[in-house]
């Protein structure tokens, strides 16, 4: 019980923008344009204030910052559950993207959308409930999956790593015909004439491509 009390008491004296503007000197306006880099204001007063910052542990309360600014700064990333397999790539893509949007800081936040169970209208719910700016969609979320179907409709600012391309929509995606044909060009070349080929699924547009350009680039070799 007295350990629980102390905690409260200690959150309790979390440092304030006001207590920010009492010991630099500078009204609560000032200090808020002086964190949030604004223009007019001198380059001395944002140093003092974000020294001042630190040493007090002052911590911005986004929610409020959200109110004024209007603004959240948060980035939805989606990316599909499968009941049939666990994509490890998802794992090695999310640290270097956090990385990028902090650059412009902006944070992210996770969704992890069942592939083949999407819930009509649940992209509105979140992009409004999260006050979300932008969304980031991983593959294999095509332009036929009613999760981009939605994007678009919204034309929510989104980066897609799929084939959807459309207003306020901007595509990521490999040349998968052009990869196909580059690996069975590399096995003809290194004297291979036998070649077996293990494909995916064949619904999978991915599949269609990278196996197309895999067997063109046998037949132009003559090899069936």
């Amino acid at each position: 019980g007295k350990y629980w009390l102390r905690l409260i008491k200690a959150d309790s004296m979390a440092a304030t923008i006001k207590d920010l503007s009492k010991k630099v000197g500078c009204s609560v306006s000032t200090v808020s344009r002086a964190l949030n880099g604004s223009y007019g204001v001198h380059p001395n007063t944002i140093e003092k204030v974000r020294q001042a910052a630190k040493e007090m542990g002052y911590v911005p309360n986004s929610g409020a910052k959200q109110l004024v600014t209007q603004r959240s700064n948060l980035i939805g990333v989606f990316f599909p559950e499968f009941g049939m397999e666990s994509i490890r790539d998802f794992e090695d893509f999310f640290a270097p993207l956090r990385k990028a949007l902090r650059l412009y800081r902006k944070e992210m936040l996770i969704f992890s959308v069942p592939f083949a169970g999407y819930q009509e209208g649940s992209l509105r719910e979140w992009v409004q409930s999260r006050s979300l700016e932008g969304c980031v969609f991983l593959q294999p979320f095509s332009k036929e999956h009613p999760l981009m179907k939605e994007a678009l409709k919204l034309r929510v600012p989104c980066v897609n790593l799929g084939n959807s391309l459309g207003p306020r929509c901007s595509l990521v995606a490999s040349d998968d015909y052009e990869g196909g044909r580059l690996a069975g060009t590399y096995l003809i070349r290194q004297g291979h004439r036998s070649i077996g080929y293990i494909n995916g699924p064949e619904e999978l547009s991915i599949c269609q491509e990278r196996y197309a350009g895999f067997r063109d680039a046998l037949q132009s070799a003559n090899i069936t």
